[in-house]
């Protein structure tokens, strides 16, 4: 008898699950793309560049081993993204010989099992030792967002504590780390590199001070509440809405696609100005 394939939680599906929960994504997508994986994500713009940018820092293939391709114009020549990406990837050399980083390896994929049906997940871009021969994690971002305070993913460090989209990410890694390599609170650090100018870019090390606390909430609370859908794929529920359809990979043979937006009601006059008028 062929045995059941073991489905992997990883911080992307995380925060999948708590968009699917705040009603900004449709359970059917979330179950056949980002769960059963029966047909591609589509990668957006922003997405492509990162990786083209990864791929100049590292070398990190696509998923199928092809390499990212580089923005081009119509004529064929680089964008000023991929000009950017290009510049700012020299940064990222720069900022690896100065603080004496030694790249162990690069987008390296590790699983540890939870248990007979799951496994967690993470995608290490880059894991280095330091000049103390100390080892850590380290995540490239290429953004727009950088010190961007009021985004709920902008990467300002004010406001790190609040984003729980992003600090899911060092604390799901951290986890993980210390299940596979039994090194508890390994240090994590994120290096952020603006794709709006060639020169902005930051490091910051993702500190966990009550590592112990914030580990319970993970493994009681965070990873059991992903758990419970995956258990019972029923409890996610189409959410059709029209921009989010037309966008959805589902949208050509989904029988709840949204195929035109609703009416929306709008108002002339608010209801403080009719109390203020009476």
């Amino acid at each position: 008898m062929e045995s059941k394939q073991k489905l992997n939680i990883s911080q992307s599906l995380i925060k999948k699950i708590w968009e699917y929960e705040s009603g900004k994504e449709c359970g059917i997508k979330v179950k056949e793309i980002d769960i059963l994986k029966n047909k591609p994500s589509i990668s957006t713009k922003p997405m492509k560049l990162g990786q083209y940018f990864e791929y100049l820092c590292t070398g990190a293939l696509l998923r199928d081993g092809s390499i990212p391709e580089m923005p081009t114009t119509n004529a064929g020549k680089p964008t000023a993204d991929a000009l950017r990406a290009k510049k700012q990837s020299e940064n990222f050399k720069s900022m690896v010989e100065h603080y004496g980083f030694d790249i162990i390896d690069s987008n390296k994929v590790i699983t540890v099992p939870i248990d007979d049906n799951y496994n967690l997940k993470v995608v290490l871009d880059v894991l280095i030792s330091n000049q103390d021969g100390k080892i850590a994690m380290l995540d490239i971002k290429f953004t727009g967002l950088l010190d961007d305070k009021w985004n709920d993913i902008g990467w300002d460090s004010s406001r790190f504590y609040q984003r729980d989209k992003l600090k899911i990410q060092p604390i799901m890694y951290k986890h993980v780390m210390e299940k596979a390599e039994d090194v508890p609170n390994m240090d994590f650090l994120y290096a952020i590199f603006s794709s709006k100018n060639d020169t902005d870019y930051q490091i910051w090390e993702a500190a966990i001070d009550n590592y112990d606390v914030v580990m319970r909430e993970l493994k009681e609370e965070i990873i059991p509440n992903v758990k419970k859908y995956l258990d019972d794929m029923s409890l996610l529920e189409p959410k059709p809405e029209y921009k989010r359809c037309m966008y959805c990979p589902l949208k050509d043979e989904c029988a709840y696609v949204a195929k035109h937006p609703e009416i929306i009601k709008t108002h002339i006059y608010d209801v403080k100005y009719e109390s203020e008028s009476s």
